[in-house]
Protein backbone atom coordinates (compact mmCIF):
# COMPACT_ATOMS: atom_id res chain seq x y z
CA UNK A 1 0.00 0.00 0.00
CA UNK A 2 2.90 2.31 0.74
CA UNK A 3 4.09 1.88 -2.85
CA UNK A 4 0.87 3.40 -4.18
CA UNK A 5 1.42 6.50 -2.03
CA UNK A 6 4.77 7.28 -3.63
CA UNK A 7 4.81 10.11 -6.16
CA UNK A 8 7.60 8.42 -8.07
CA UNK A 9 5.49 5.30 -8.52
CA UNK A 10 2.76 7.25 -10.29
CA UNK A 11 5.26 9.18 -12.39
CA UNK A 12 7.00 5.98 -13.51
CA UNK A 13 3.65 4.25 -14.14
CA UNK A 14 2.54 7.17 -16.31
CA UNK A 15 5.78 7.04 -18.30
CA UNK A 16 5.52 3.28 -18.78
CA UNK A 17 1.91 3.55 -19.94
CA UNK A 18 2.80 6.35 -22.33
CA UNK A 19 5.69 4.39 -23.81
CA UNK A 20 3.53 1.26 -24.02
CA UNK A 21 0.82 3.19 -25.83
CA UNK A 22 3.30 4.65 -28.30
CA UNK A 23 4.92 1.23 -28.82
CA UNK A 24 1.59 -0.48 -29.40
CA UNK A 25 0.53 2.23 -31.84
CA UNK A 26 3.73 1.82 -33.84
CA UNK A 27 3.67 -1.99 -33.58
CA UNK A 28 0.09 -2.33 -34.73
CA UNK A 29 0.09 0.51 -37.24
CA UNK A 30 -0.78 -1.85 -40.07
CA UNK A 31 -3.69 -3.27 -38.10
CA UNK A 32 -4.89 0.20 -37.13
CA UNK A 33 -4.70 1.40 -40.71
CA UNK A 34 -5.27 -1.36 -43.27
CA UNK A 35 -4.49 -0.50 -46.91
CA UNK A 36 -8.13 -0.20 -48.05
CA UNK A 37 -9.43 2.92 -49.77
CA UNK A 38 -12.51 3.10 -47.49
CA UNK A 39 -10.63 3.11 -44.21
CA UNK A 40 -9.81 6.13 -42.09
CA UNK A 41 -6.83 8.29 -42.87
CA UNK A 42 -3.57 8.13 -40.95
CA UNK A 43 -4.36 11.35 -39.15
CA UNK A 44 -7.67 9.94 -37.84
CA UNK A 45 -5.99 6.75 -36.66
CA UNK A 46 -3.22 8.71 -34.95
CA UNK A 47 -5.78 11.02 -33.37
CA UNK A 48 -7.79 8.09 -31.97
CA UNK A 49 -4.67 6.43 -30.57
CA UNK A 50 -3.64 9.75 -28.98
CA UNK A 51 -7.08 10.11 -27.38
CA UNK A 52 -6.80 6.60 -25.95
CA UNK A 53 -3.32 7.23 -24.55
CA UNK A 54 -4.41 10.61 -23.18
CA UNK A 55 -7.40 9.03 -21.45
CA UNK A 56 -5.25 6.43 -19.76
CA UNK A 57 -2.77 9.08 -18.62
CA UNK A 58 -5.58 11.32 -17.37
CA UNK A 59 -6.93 8.44 -15.31
CA UNK A 60 -3.50 7.73 -13.80
CA UNK A 61 -2.94 11.40 -12.96
CA UNK A 62 -6.43 11.69 -11.43
CA UNK A 63 -5.75 8.74 -9.12
CA UNK A 64 -2.34 10.17 -8.20
CA UNK A 65 -3.84 13.60 -7.46
CA UNK A 66 -6.55 12.02 -5.31
CA UNK A 67 -3.92 10.26 -3.20
CA UNK A 68 -1.94 13.49 -2.81
CA UNK A 69 -5.09 15.32 -1.70
CA UNK A 70 -5.84 12.58 0.83
CA UNK A 71 -2.35 12.85 2.31
CA UNK A 72 -2.74 16.62 2.60
CA UNK A 73 -6.11 16.21 4.32
CA UNK A 74 -4.61 13.71 6.77
CA UNK A 75 -1.77 16.10 7.58
CA UNK A 76 -4.25 18.95 8.13
CA UNK A 77 -6.29 16.71 10.46
CA UNK A 78 -3.20 15.87 12.52
CA UNK A 79 -2.33 19.58 12.76
CA UNK A 80 -5.85 20.41 13.93
CA UNK A 81 -5.73 17.70 16.60
CA UNK A 82 -2.34 18.94 17.83
CA UNK A 83 -3.61 22.52 18.00
CA UNK A 84 -6.67 21.41 19.96
CA UNK A 85 -4.55 19.48 22.47
CA UNK A 86 -2.27 22.50 22.90
CA UNK A 87 -5.27 24.76 23.53
CA UNK A 88 -6.73 22.36 26.09
CA UNK A 89 -3.42 22.11 27.94
CA UNK A 90 -3.14 25.91 28.02
CA UNK A 91 -6.66 26.11 29.47
CA UNK A 92 -5.64 23.58 32.11
CA UNK A 93 -2.50 25.51 33.04
CA UNK A 94 -4.38 28.83 33.24
CA UNK A 95 -7.04 27.26 35.49
CA UNK A 96 -4.38 25.71 37.70
CA UNK A 97 -2.57 29.04 38.11
CA UNK A 98 -5.80 30.81 38.94
CA UNK A 99 -6.83 28.09 41.42
CA UNK A 100 -3.71 28.69 43.52
CA UNK A 101 -4.17 32.47 43.55
CA UNK A 102 -4.31 34.34 46.87
CA UNK A 103 -7.33 36.35 45.67
CA UNK A 104 -10.55 34.42 46.32
CA UNK A 105 -12.38 35.66 43.20
CA UNK A 106 -9.48 34.64 40.98
CA UNK A 107 -9.27 31.26 42.70
CA UNK A 108 -13.01 30.63 42.21
CA UNK A 109 -12.70 31.62 38.55
CA UNK A 110 -9.86 29.11 38.18
CA UNK A 111 -12.08 26.46 39.74
CA UNK A 112 -14.82 27.33 37.24
CA UNK A 113 -12.39 27.10 34.30
CA UNK A 114 -11.26 23.66 35.45
CA UNK A 115 -14.87 22.57 35.88
CA UNK A 116 -15.68 23.67 32.32
CA UNK A 117 -12.64 21.79 31.05
CA UNK A 118 -13.76 18.59 32.79
CA UNK A 119 -17.30 18.99 31.44
CA UNK A 120 -16.06 19.51 27.88
CA UNK A 121 -13.26 16.89 27.90
CA UNK A 122 -13.68 14.43 30.76
CA UNK A 123 -11.41 11.63 29.56
CA UNK A 124 -7.93 13.12 29.86
CA UNK A 125 -8.66 15.66 32.60
CA UNK A 126 -11.19 14.32 35.13
CA UNK A 127 -8.78 12.47 37.43
CA UNK A 128 -6.00 15.03 37.21
CA UNK A 129 -8.28 18.00 37.93
CA UNK A 130 -9.98 16.12 40.77
CA UNK A 131 -6.54 15.55 42.33
CA UNK A 132 -5.62 19.19 41.75
CA UNK A 133 -8.78 20.57 43.37
CA UNK A 134 -8.53 18.12 46.28
CA UNK A 135 -4.93 19.16 46.86
CA UNK A 136 -5.82 22.85 46.76
CA UNK A 137 -8.60 22.31 49.33
CA UNK A 138 -6.41 20.20 51.61
CA UNK A 139 -3.52 22.72 51.52
CA UNK A 140 -5.11 26.15 51.11
CA UNK A 141 -2.29 28.16 52.70
CA UNK A 142 0.52 27.05 50.43
CA UNK A 143 1.17 29.13 47.34
CA UNK A 144 1.66 27.87 43.79
CA UNK A 145 5.40 27.80 44.36
CA UNK A 146 4.79 25.50 47.33
CA UNK A 147 4.88 21.81 46.68
CA UNK A 148 1.10 21.36 46.80
CA UNK A 149 0.37 21.37 43.06
CA UNK A 150 0.92 18.51 40.67
CA UNK A 151 4.35 17.93 39.25
CA UNK A 152 4.83 20.48 36.39
CA UNK A 153 7.13 18.04 34.56
CA UNK A 154 4.34 15.46 34.36
CA UNK A 155 2.61 15.54 31.00
CA UNK A 156 -1.05 15.10 30.27
CA UNK A 157 -2.18 12.24 28.03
Amino acid sequence: MRLFQSDYFWLILSGVLLLAGIGLTIGFWGWLHPPKPTTASNSETLRNAGILIGGVLAFVFAVWRGLVAKRQADAAQRQAETAEQTLLYERYQRGEEMLYSEVPSVSSRGLRLLQELVEDHPDPYRIRITQLVTDSVMNPTESEEGQNGPNPDEELP
